[in-house]
């Protein structure tokens, strides 16, 4: 994190330092220039990303450029388009918000939209493709094949009415009833009974049709054909579902005049519960009874809906279909209880602790203003490179940097632990604010300086600012991989954040130098050798370079630069290790007397680190 450090004073000293050159200008008894001072052919002259940012920094009172950039207009219209997605956004927030004060008239009823899709699974079968746990039962088809020593014979079966199929020299067996394995075993029974050594095989192969007496409270009520095998809710589906007045909750499935079930289907809409104790038969009845006494639900995070109550049922019983759980809220949060008692609205604090024994009645209304605890205990990171069993870890939140490197069971043969590179996503987001504010600060700045635009070396620091605009920062955090240091010294241990991410790079006795060289690349490391020795290995310096702003990037990510009193011993002894990297910056000058390049020269280090990291990870 020290590599922040220069960033976060230069953008808290910046701004003060233009100030005082500000003043000095006024002290001096001269006006400072308006914006917009600068001519067309020099604005001309910029790239087009710098050209707009110079170009919205004009007084817009005294306009002196006429002619339209493109690229400003798009600009502009880009961030119009910003701030009304901004406004919107606000907008949609205060609406939810209110929503989660008032009522919302319109939600639908628990489980209204189960039966409002095409949904194709809920259709009956066509082919006879079931298990063996089908019950077969008169008028299903069977198809049963039976090879014997001196008789065999492959025949269609229908189930009779008493329940039997009648096999040739055999006799009636009885089958009705049965799961479709239990028929099987006792024909196969039969058959070795009356021919030894003979094999058997049974499958189903024509459904047969049942009656359905479709009643109550459904949206289409009647008689319906329907194949065996077909459940209750397929029955359901097939009459159009539930009607506005019908219960979800008790539907009574019927058989010569007896209830022989009652199904809740929140059971099967909240929990999956598909299972159901009897099958349907023809000649079965399905009564949808009336719905009873409904509540409602409003909260963050649940199920908004009405729901039905079964009698006894306590406000804990319906909060279950609502998906609530809690230990996803602030149990501190009551529910808020509206009931209309004697013409009159009253609202009441129901304790989460009472839910469970507190009795609603129809027509009430429950709200909860809840929050769900971002209590993170796990994390996700990511170690590459040369380690030996390289990827996504996940990891419980206060795990170190050592615990990662142990999961990836250490270094490989060919790994450098001391050129590791240490990447986070909330360094690097600082790192953006900080560029974003020092690119702005040197715009605006130079927008009124009154000798920029006629400068005899502006392009330095226009070729700088261009620089910055594109710059995007690693995020890198210095950092020990040593696995001996991380044990000896827990401060240098780093805890692990989320979206962490970890590289080991491969040995390579190389130093880097980037920048303004005449030959930019990598120079075989030599023991010894100076910083001076692999520049000339580049051929020097190019004509825009500024020599006295060399930054040194050792393999670990510390930065040092020859304005740093121990640059000298880089420049004429051997500390520099391999995988170290040289960044030679370009010549910015000055305008109005400051000395920019000392200014910039936080932001410069921080450029020649993204470099170096980059560097580090793609070789």
């Amino acid at each position: 994190m020290k590599k922040l450090m220069p960033l976060k004073l230069f953008i808290l000293l910046f701004p003060m330092y233009l100030s005082s050159q500000v003043a000095q200008v006024l002290g001096g008894g001269e006006m400072l220039p308006q914006l917009g001072s600068f001519d067309e052919s020099f604005l001309n002259s910029l790239p087009a990303n710098i050209r707009s940012d110079f170009l919205d920094g004009q007084n817009p009172d005294q306009p002196t450029i006429t002619t339209i950039d493109p690229q400003t207009r798009i600009s502009k219209l880009e961030a119009s388009l910003g701030e009304a997605q901004r406004t919107l956004e606000s907008i949609r927030s205060e609406i939810n918000a209110e929503l989660l004060r008032k009522p919302d008239l319109s939600i639908r009823r628990f489980g209204e939209q189960f039966f409002s899709s095409l949904q194709s699974t809920f259709l009956p079968i066509s082919d006879p493709n079931f298990d063996g746990s089908y019950v077969v039962d008169v008028g299903d088809e069977l198809t049963i094949q039976m090879i014997g020593p001196n008789r065999k014979f492959f025949r269609k079966f229908q189930i009779n009415r008493d329940g039997t199929v009648d096999l040739p020299e055999i006799g009636k067996v009885n089958v009705a009833k049965r799961t479709l394995d239990d028929a099987e075993r006792i024909i196969k029974a039969f058959v070795d009974d009356a021919y030894i050594g003979a094999k058997t095989t049974v499958s189903l192969t024509y459904l047969r049709d049942m009656s359905i007496l479709m009643v109550g409270n459904i949206t289409q009520p009647g008689l319906y054909t329907l194949q065996g095998g077909t459940s209750i809710i397929q029955a359901i589906f097939n009459a159009g579902g539930i009607n506005d007045n019908g219960s979800y909750r008790s539907i009574l499935h019927k058989r010569n005049g007896e209830i022989i079930e009652q199904i809740d289907l929140y059971n099967v809409i909240a929990f999956g519960d598909f299972a159901f104790n009897t099958p349907l038969r023809s000649g079965d009845s399905i009564v949808v009874q009336s719905k009873g006494a409904e509540v409602s639900i409003y909260a963050e995070a649940l199920n908004n809906a009405i729901y039905e109550l079964l009698p006894g049922e306590t406000l804990g019983d319906v909060l279950k279909f609502s998906s609530f759980n809690e230990s996803r809220f602030n149990t501190d949060f009551p529910f808020t209880l509206t009931r209309a008692e004697n013409k009159v609205r009253k609202s009441q604090k129901i304790a989460l602790s009472e839910a469970a024994s507190f009795v609603p009645l129809h027509a009430d209304s429950f709200q909860m203003n809840s929050i769900e605890p971002e209590f993170v205990t796990q994390i996700k990171v990511r170690v590459s490179g040369e380690v030996n069993v390289p990827g996504s870890y996940v990891l419980e939140k206060g795990a170190k940097l050592s615990d990662l490197l142990k999961l990836a069971g250490g270094y490989s043969d060919k790994a450098y632990p001391l050129g590791g590179v240490f990447l986070r996503e909330s360094v690097r987001n600082l790192e953006m604010e900080i560029r974003d504010k020092a690119y702005y600060d040197l715009i605006n700045y130079l927008s009124a300086s009154p000798t920029f635009a006629v400068s005899p070396q502006p392009q330095g620091l226009i070729a700088f600012l261009s620089v910055l605009k594109e710059f995007q920062p690693s995020g890198r955090v210095s950092a020990t991989f040593n696995m001996q240091d991380l044990k000896n010294d827990p401060e240098i241990d780093y805890y692990l954040e989320n979206n962490d991410q970890i590289i080991i790079p491969i040995f390579k006795p190389q130093i880097y130098v980037f920048g303004e060289v005449i030959n930019p690349g990598a120079i075989t490391y030599s023991e010894g050798k100076s910083v001076d020795y692999y520049l000339q290995k580049t051929g020097g310096y190019s004509r825009l370079a500024d020599n006295n702003r060399v930054v040194i990037i050792q393999p670990n990510g510390e930065t040092i630069s020859n304005s740093n009193e121990f640059f000298s011993l880089f420049k004429e002894k051997e500390y520099l290790m391999p995988g170290a990297t040289i960044y030679v910056p370009k010549f910015i000058g000055k305008v109005d007397g400051i000395d920019f390049a000392a200014t910039v020269s936080p932001i410069v280090s921080s450029l020649a680190l993204s470099i170096a990291s980059l560097n580090s990870i793609n070789n």
